[in-house]
């Protein structure tokens, strides 16, 4: 990706400290004293987003309780098919296990995660290999394999936490787009994806439009959070109510649970029908044949 950006269009080791938006153009600030003035600001700085505070304040992030360990290897373990393309999402009593094909500078590989309930601010375990071996147990390989032949170096892990979606992303000039815009869960699989929605729809509204007509502008950017703004609410908020569901609901509650996953289609119908036929429909208006 990065090899397809003209020279000089990505500028690195730049902290926004001053935004302002003086009516037919903006004004940004960095920390090295260095400033720049643009038509448009797209704040597309995750969810510590420094533009998003800018324009509606600081807000709490919403921590989930929950903690993913994850990691890749390009190491395979012998008996691995790699012609095997599936994406396996496994669950126990109390944790979730997934790996799936991963593509690294022409090599095969696969990544993998373990989640399970981690109280926000508790500290990590000392060793992330040897915990995640361990959550890993309760599924069948090769996930212990892959997590074994994982190099320390290609573990982290993170506490999922996401924000409550806003009502606007818009003001004037300045938008939002990715993880500033709607930082969400995992648990939506989707948050890559939604970012480059986000792309397309903003590209495509302000496609021709004069950066001098600040009507036009605001307009655009008013039309892009419309095509965008209830799809990504409902995704973050279902992300959100499916970590609830499968890692902090109340016993006795988990019995029922536990018998509606196993024994209706309510989970075939949501995660594997409902919300792909959802995203399809949604992106499907970007042309023909762009999800197939």
């Amino acid at each position: 990706m990065m090899d397809a950006i003209p020279q000089g269009v990505v500028h690195f080791d730049h902290t926004a400290t001053r935004i302002q938006d003086h009516g037919d153009h903006v004004e940004i600030g960095f920390a090295n004293g260095k400033a720049v003035k643009a038509g448009i600001l797209i704040g597309v700085d995750g969810i510590n987003s420094i533009v998003r505070k800018h324009l509606w304040g600081d807000s709490p992030k919403r921590p989930h309780n929950l903690h993913v360990i994850g990691g890749y290897t390009m190491n395979l373990p012998p008996g691995v098919n790699m012609q095997d393309s599936l994406s396996i999402v496994s669950h126990s009593k109390y944790t979730q296990g997934t790996y799936c094909k991963a593509l690294s500078n022409g090599r095969n590989g696969y990544q993998w995660w373990v989640l399970e309930a981690w109280t926000d601010g508790k500290p990590a375990p000392a060793n992330l290999a040897e915990y995640a071996l361990k959550l890993a147990s309760d599924f069948k390989s090769p996930l212990c394999d892959f997590i074994e032949s994982t190099a320390p170096g290609n573990i982290q892990r993170w506490p999922i936490r996401d924000r409550v979606p806003l009502k606007k992303w818009s003001k004037g000039r300045i938008t939002l787009a990715g993880d500033a815009a709607h930082p969400t869960s995992p648990y939506a699989a989707y948050g890559a994806g939604m970012g480059i929605c986000d792309g397309y729809f903003t590209g495509q509204r302000l496609h021709r439009v004069d950066l001098a007509d600040t009507a036009a502008v605001i307009r655009a950017l008013e039309e892009y959070k419309a095509c965008q703004l209830q799809h990504t609410t409902e995704q973050v908020n279902n992300a959100y109510f499916m970590g609830r569901l499968f890692h902090h609901l109340p016993f006795p509650l988990t019995y029922i649970r536990d018998w509606i996953l196993d024994y209706t289609p309510y989970m075939q119908r949501t995660a594997a029908e409902d919300n792909p036929r959802q995203i399809a429909e949604h992106i499907s208006v970007m042309g023909p044949g762009i999800t197939s």
